[in-house]
């Protein structure tokens, strides 16, 4: 008897710390993404058994995507993003040939691509709920788009993906964008001297450093990781010496009464207006 109630004593504690390291993961990667401004998911080995295995799936499932990209994206309806603004005219984009977009909303559902993204993103779902409890903290993935760069392409301007600099907001009422990798050597540059420039001066305009004066990190992925960075973040995608293609998302709170979020954040002009 002694045995029985020492046995399920064990199972009970072993549970128990399970979860415990589940919350803890959680944890430690929400207040990276808040105070760091970004995280990396889905990288390394975890102790998480699950986790390792979700890892797996969503790594096959980026590589598949690629490999099906790589022969049928001239049959999926592009369209081009900007690579800079036209001086002294912030409202007009000059757009670059050498990179584009494909939204997922566009993606014909007899094209070989849908299934195997909507794979991909399933498992993303599971990825992100695991890592950060995004279903508990009524979140959701939205505004699906594959990103192309053709080789020598130059970097885009520094820029947001939103128009907000609200760094005091808990992770479950910040928006994020997240990127993610189908291949290897695949890199978002942050420019953290118009970051902070931005935050320090509660504003959206205003930075005019050089690039080459400016404090620039490069997060660098490999296929079936991905990086998830508040909106707050300044930043711009970089040239490639190799065909690229890319996940880009965003990550926002569904109950966003006190925001007015645009549904195509990657390529539109217009600035989207978030209430200080």
């Amino acid at each position: 008897m002694k045995q029985q109630v020492l046995f399920i004593f064990i199972i009970i504690a072993m549970a128990a710390s399970f979860v415990d390291e589940k919350e803890m993961l959680k944890s430690m990667n929400r207040s990276q993404a808040v105070k760091k401004g970004y995280n990396i998911f889905s990288c390394g080995h975890s102790e998480n058994t699950e986790l390792n295995e979700l890892n797996n799936l969503l790594k096959e499932s980026c590589i598949v995507l690629h490999n099906v990209l790589l022969t049928g994206h001239h049959t999926l309806p592009f369209s081009d993003i900007f690579v800079t603004h036209k001086k002294g005219d912030t409202s007009t984009s000059i757009m670059d040939p050498f990179r584009a977009q494909c939204k997922y909303a566009d993606i014909p559902s007899s094209h070989p691509v849908y299934d195997i993204l909507t794979t991909t993103l399933e498992l993303l779902q599971k990825s992100l709920q695991l890592q950060y409890g995004i279903v508990e903290e009524n979140m959701e993935i939205d505004n699906v788009v594959i990103l192309r760069s053709y080789p020598y392409g130059s970097h885009q301007e520094t820029h947001l993906d939103m128009n907000v600099y609200q760094w005091g907001l808990p992770f479950h009422k910040t928006p994020f964008f997240g990127i993610v990798a189908l291949q290897r050597k695949t890199r978002l540059a942050i420019n953290w001297s118009a970051t902070n420039h931005f935050r320090n001066h509660d504003a959206t305009t205003g930075y005019d450093i050089p690039l080459y004066h400016a404090n620039v990190e490069e997060v660098k992925l490999e296929a079936g990781q991905g990086v998830l960075v508040k909106v707050e973040v300044a930043h711009f995608g970089v040239g490639y010496n190799h065909l690229n293609f890319r996940i880009h998302f965003t990550l926002t709170p569904k109950e966003v009464n006190e925001y007015e979020l645009d549904p195509d954040l990657v390529q539109t002009n217009d600035i989207v207006f978030f209430s200080k």
